[in-house]
């Protein structure tokens, strides 16, 4: 479960229209943004 403090860290992502973890990237393929991404897909 995700705190209030932990959301203060977080951005918008553009492309999803979600809060955006920190070191997370959107991967366009998956359409959802995805933490310290490399290569996942």
């Amino acid at each position: 479960m995700v705190g209030k403090n932990d959301l203060e860290n977080y951005t918008f992502c553009t492309y999803c229209s979600k809060p955006k973890p920190p070191r997370a990237h959107h991967c366009r393929s998956c359409k959802t943004c995805v933490v310290d991404m490399d290569h996942h897909c």
